[in-house]
């Protein structure tokens, strides 16, 4: 048998524990009364039991949230229930003011207690809160903007129309325009509650309110925020005052002289700039012709005319509040009631003779400097040139008269350097400024360039060529290899000339038939055949009696009807001549005799300068105009017989062909200009018999462009009966020549093989001939020694020919056969080369000495006549600003004179010094202009007094400067302009307006937080971003009116009583408004806004979205819009009983909706009671446990436990007693 196990003790014990297990499981049941201890009891049951714990825990939370809201809503009817006993009372007492019954002073204490209760609703909307910080009912709807004023009103306000009653509000997107309603009110309440009257009909979520220190707000409901106010009705919020304009500018020309009419020359007196404000630039054309010579292109306009086209031109522009007028009797004046006009430029405000409409002020100068310049010749190479000291290292240079001073090229320790050319003008310039002399060295290509920064007369630089450096910087050698002068033989020819005379049946008899000719000294007598001949068959049968060696020729030339006959002779230094008078040549007379043609006359048209009237005065022009004339030269004294072939007059008149042709006869010479002007009645001309009966022809318009050509024909050109006189005429002939390009010099000429030979080809009388010359090498000591050396080598046939000689210091090859056909070609070889087409050219050193040129002054001429005393005030006229034209540039100045009161010569002083820190500021030179009051009566315009004018004027320096240029000062302009310069008529001011944060402690900008900033000047926009930082007051200043002038607002920034204010430049009602942007609220308003607000929400439920949405109850005097009223009158009595009743009727509202919600929140507590019975019950089955069941269990297994231990006992005794049998 077997004892290692006690199988039955083990059996036993197993039980034993599953039966302790069981037992400790009901005992934990027992214990906790649950059936469910842990998840291994019952997982599912266990999650089950879980969630209705959370709803049942959920459930009994809601159930207090609904408590508390039931507690916040009647905290929120309690509101209401208050205000609404304050409105019935409101009401009570409006229904008391309106019985007529009532005294004002009874209305007044009425109106007292009203205003009370106002009040009291505004505190009881305000201070109702609900733990703590929610408030029970809120004033505003979710989304809101609020602006509050700065200006107190505490005195009458005065609405004019059309000058303050528009308020514009842009709440974006929208914008809301409210009209201000006319009239004079004591109170600003009066004005509001108006106002309030306008808006709630046209916009009823804007609501304007008075504070309690008077003043102003307005708030827009479901808008996030007002973006900006504009408009003069702006002065309800912030210190706003529209300037007042000048009035209007007054022109000086007078337009009653004359014919009353302005003359307008094209490009002349046709534009005028003006401004309107600081920033409107209008730029007025005044109609001209557009074609035509330039004195033509004119127009003279009336006064009427000229007002009209500066109103036609304005309305174009689309602006209707500036306009010009007649002024008085004799002027024009342009006006506004917003804008200051100034800033007058253009051609038409120019001193030139020529009038404006308005007024001449500006006289336009120049003046020209050149400084003292030297120039080097030589070319000086890329690479460098070598410089040694004591031999070109070295200059003496002059500058502006001074004692010449030495420049060393080479440092001291240097004995040579090879420099290029930019270290040798940089080395120079060393120099220079060690020397302490004003001068420059520079480069020009490649040559040295040194000039004097000194301009003017006394300019001059100038290098002395005795300088070691010069040869090597300044002069240059050039060889030029050109063209010699080449002539070949000519010839021209003999002519003898005839008279002209009708030749179309020439008879010849025995009378006529012989004519005698002296042909080289030899008399040849030639002998016509008789017969009646026609010009061309003379001239034929003349030629046929010339001897065969055709060096003489009849030719015949042709005039109109006449004909001449000429005789050339074309043989060389062939001498002709007419023997005349002689019985030998009795048909010298018919053959050359006749008239000699003289033709008529000619004078263009001429149009004289335009002579303009007195400036300043008006009419037309002067011009002096004359017709074109051609003047014929017959004699008409006796009349004219007209025959065939001869009836016709022609001729041109401004390039278009006229023709006259008459009938034959017999005319007087009146007879005769009328026949032809019976012609000329639709062409543009006329004739007429001068004062020594010559016929004339005349253009019927005048001026220079009116011109006769071509004119031939009846009584125009004449032939003159002179007799033909003996003449001689001979053949000249000329010789070739070859010669040299350049002169030779007379000095020694050394001859070797480089130069010693030529080359030519002569074509002679005898035919052509090349010849090749060598001259003997050697030295020659002149000029004539080396040409005699040459002809030396010449044979005595070609000397008879041709020989080289000095001419006018040239070497020369000439010919001695003349005429045609003689001639040197060929031409070449080292002789050739040298010394017919080389030339040596030394280039020195060469400069200019300055030079200054002036033409007439710059100056602009005031209008406004000065007192004693200049009076500036700060922010009001202390500033003038114009515009100075240099050339092409314009550059704008201004100038601001320190506020004070001066005398004449003080404010000069005054104006200059600040004269000068607005030319630097404006990068010119600071004594550029000057300032003074009066100039000379002489000077022009001499058409009025300018003893008390405020001048401006060219400061011409001659220190040395270069202010070359044309000058001209237009475009004064600035708040000053009115004050001292120009004749207005007026009390001129300009627009501010003022903030309302007190910026005495300067400012902190953080970008993207409060640094933009806008505002709308004339209803143009500006923006600007302040850069970010930490601002003193002024330098917050400082940096606001940078941000102001570079974007050309006309705007200055100053402060008054420490806070922020904006002033316009110019006077004039020019609207400061419109601001907007994240600074605005900390530099210029104080403002309220809510983009969006939730609704309230009651967790009534133990899951989500089991909750009751609670709109607030938003509930206030403005939103009730009750704040305004009064029933201290019966109009606002009965507005208030119409506006209390509304109030009635939406509280009734609010209570009913109040009310509803706290029913609702009741029946949702006795919801939530049942729902968390029902949970309960039903999570008490899951969990708890069933106790009789688990002490029946429990009994059970402390039995079964005993049971088991027995056994237990009994199975560990078997294993014993077999251990004990084996003792």
């Amino acid at each position: 048998m077997r004892i290692n196990h006690n199988l039955q003790a083990l059996r036993a014990w197993n039980d034993n524990t599953k039966i302790m297990k069981k037992s400790e499981n009901q005992l934990e049941k027992l214990s906790s009364g649950l059936f469910i201890n842990k998840a291994a009891d019952d997982a599912a049951g266990l999650a089950i039991s879980e969630k209705m714990r959370a709803q049942i825990r959920g459930l009994e939370r809601a159930q207090m949230n609904t408590q508390d809201a039931v507690s916040y809503v009647q905290t929120a009817d309690g509101v209401v229930q208050e205000v609404t006993q304050h409105i019935q009372r409101m009401r009570e007492l409006t229904v008391q003011s309106l019985n007529d019954t009532l005294t004002d002073s009874d209305r007044r204490q009425l109106d007292a207690e009203f205003g009370q209760l106002k009040k009291s609703i505004s505190d009881i909307t305000e201070f109702a809160q609900y733990n703590g910080e929610l408030n029970s009912v809120d004033q505003h709807m979710p989304a809101f903007s609020k602006l509050t004023g700065n200006r107190i009103f505490n005195q009458p306000i005065q609405v004019i129309p059309g000058w303050n009653d528009r308020l514009v509000i842009v709440a974006e997107p929208d914008e809301y325009t409210v009209t201000l309603p006319e009239g004079n009110f004591e109170k600003v309440e009066d004005l509001i509650d108006q106002i309030d009257t306008q808006v709630y009909k046209d916009y009823p979520n804007i609501i304007f309110n008075v504070q309690p220190d008077h003043s102003v707000s307005v708030q827009v409901e479901n808008h996030k925020d007002i973006t900006k106010v504009k408009g003069p009705g702006s002065f309800l919020f912030y210190e706003y005052e529209l300037g007042n304009p000048p009035g209007m500018i007054v022109g000086s020309t007078d337009f009653s002289t004359g014919n009353n009419k302005l003359e307008i020359i094209a490009g002349v007196n046709d534009r005028l700039s003006f401004y309107a404000g600081a920033t409107k630039k209008f730029e007025l054309v005044i109609p001209t012709p557009t074609v035509g010579h330039p004195d033509d292109r004119r127009v003279s306009y009336t006064r009427d005319e000229m007002v009209d086209i500066v109103n036609a031109y304005l309305q174009s522009q689309g602006e209707d509040e500036i306009i010009a007028n007649k002024f008085g009797d004799r002027y024009i004046s342009i006006s506004s009631d917003k804008y200051v006009i100034t800033g007058l430029s253009g051609n038409m405000i120019k001193i030139d003779g020529i009038s404006s409409f308005l007024y001449d002020i500006s006289n336009t100068g120049s003046v020209s400097k050149t400084n003292g310049t030297y120039y080097g010749s030589a070319y000086l190479q890329p690479g460098s040139t070598e410089f040694i000291k004591g031999q070109n290292d070295t200059l003496f240079i002059e500058l502006n008269n001074q004692a010449p001073m030495k420049i060393s090229l080479l440092q001291l320790l240097e004995g040579s350097a090879n420099l290029t050319g930019t270290q040798i003008v940089s080395r120079i310039n060393t120099q220079f400024k060690l020397l302490g002399l004003d001068a420059e060295a520079s480069m020009s290509g490649n040559r040295v360039k040194l000039e004097s920064n000194y301009y003017g007369s006394s300019s001059r630089i100038t290098v002395s060529t005795a300088s070691p450096a010069y040869e090597s910087l300044f002069t240059r050698e050039e060889v030029y290899f050109g063209n010699p002068s080449s002539y070949a033989g000519g010839r021209s020819d003999a002519i003898l000339y005839g008279n002209y005379k009708e030749r179309s049946e020439t008879v010849i008899t025995d009378q006529n038939n012989t004519l005698s000719i002296k042909v080289g000294g030899e008399e040849l007598t030639l002998t016509l055949d008789e017969g009646v001949y026609g010009a061309v068959d003379l001239v034929a049968h003349l030629n046929t009696l010339l001897p065969e060696d055709n060096s003489l020729k009849f030719q015949l030339s042709t005039s109109g009807a006449k004909q001449a006959i000429h005789l050339a002779a074309t043989d060389a230094g062939k001498t002709i001549a007419f023997n005349d008078q002689s019985v030998a040549s009795n048909a010298f007379e018919t053959l050359f005799g006749g008239d000699r043609v003289v033709d008529p006359s000619y004078t263009s048209g001429t149009t004289s300068a335009p002579v303009p009237p007195p400036e300043g005065t008006v009419g037309e022009s002067q011009i002096t105009k004359t017709s074109a004339k051609v003047t014929g030269n017959i004699d008409l004294t006796n009349g004219l017989t007209i025959t065939d072939g001869e009836n016709t007059l022609s001729f041109y008149i401004n390039n278009e062909e006229f023709t006259v042709t008459l009938s034959l006869g017999s005319y007087t010479k009146d007879t005769l200009v009328a026949s032809i002007n019976a012609q000329l009645a639709d062409t543009p001309v006329r004739a007429e018999i001068t004062g020594a009966n010559r016929l004339a022809l005349v253009s019927n318009e005048q001026g220079r462009h009116m011109q006769f050509r071509n004119v031939a024909g009846i009584g125009m050109e004449r032939f003159v009966n002179v007799p033909n006189s003996t003449q001689v005429s001979t053949v000249l002939e000329t010789v070739p020549s070859v010669t040299g390009y350049a002169a030779l010099k007379n000095e020694p000429i050394i001859i070797d093989s480089s130069n010693n030979d030529i080359t030519f080809t002569y074509i002679g009388k005898s035919g052509e001939e090349t010849i090749n010359v060598a001259v003997p090498m050697g030295t020659y000591t002149n000029r004539d020694n080396f040409v005699s050396a040459i002809n030396d080598q010449l044979t005595l046939p070609q000397l008879d020919k041709f020989q080289f000689e000095i001419s006018s210091g040239s070497i020369q090859l000439i010919g001695k056969e003349a005429g045609i056909g003689t001639e040197f070609k060929g031409m070449g070889g080292k002789l050739y080369e040298e010394f017919f087409r080389k030339q040596e050219y030394t280039y020195s050193g060469y400069g200019y000495s300055g030079n200054t040129t002036r033409k007439d002054e710059t100056y602009i001429l005031g209008r406004q006549p000065l007192g004693s005393t200049i009076e500036i005030f700060p922010n009001i006229n202390e500033v003038l600003t114009f515009d100075i034209y240099k050339n092409n540039e314009v550059i704008k100045v201004d100038v601001t004179v320190p506020p004070n009161t001066y005398t004449r010569n003080q404010f000069v002083t005054a104006f200059n010094t600040a004269l000068k820190e607005g030319l630097k500021t404006a990068g010119l030179e600071e004594d550029l202009m000057k300032a003074q009051i009066g100039m000379s009566n002489t000077k022009p315009p001499s058409s009025y007094d300018k003893s008390d004018k405020f001048v401006l004027l060219f400061n011409e320096h001659n220190d040395g400067r270069n202010d070359s240029g044309t000058y001209q000062i237009q475009g004064v302009r600035g708040t000053a302009a009115y004050t001292y310069f120009y004749n207005s008529q007026g009390d001129p001011k300009p627009s501010y307006v003022i903030g309302i944060t007190d910026l005495s402690e300067g400012a902190t900008i953080e970008a993207g937080v409060n640094d933009e900033f806008t505002l709308d000047i004339d209803d143009i926009t500006k923006k600007f971003t302040i850069p970010a930082g930490n601002y003193s007051q002024g330098q917050l200043l400082e940096e606001l009116n940078n941000l102001l002038d570079i974007e050309n607002t006309g705007i200055i920034a100053s402060y008054d009583n420490n806070k922020l204010k904006f002033s316009n430049r110019e006077y004039g009602a020019i609207p400061i408004d419109g601001f907007a942007g994240s600074a605005r609220d900390f530099l210029f308003f104080r403002t309220e806004r809510r983009e969006d607000q939730a609704e309230l929400n009651f967790q009534v439920g133990a899951n989500s979205n089991q909750s009751i949405e609670y709109n607030r109850v938003r509930l206030s005097e403005q939103l009730l819009r009750v704040n305004t009223l009064t029933v201290s009158h019966r109009m606002g009595a009965e507005k208030a009983l119409e506006r209390l009743s509304l109030a009635i009727s939406s509280l009734t509202e609010k209570s009913g909706y109040l009310g509803a919600t706290q029913n609702r929140l009741d029946h949702v507590i006795r919801v939530n009671s049942v729902n968390i019975e029902n949970l309960v019950a039903a999570e008490s089955r899951i969990r708890d446990a069933d106790m009789a069941k688990e002490l029946l269990e429990k009994a059970k297994n402390d039995i079964l436990m005993q049971a088991n231990q027995s056994v237990l006992a009994k199975a560990g005794a078997h294993p014993q007693g077999i251990l004990d049998m084996l003792k």
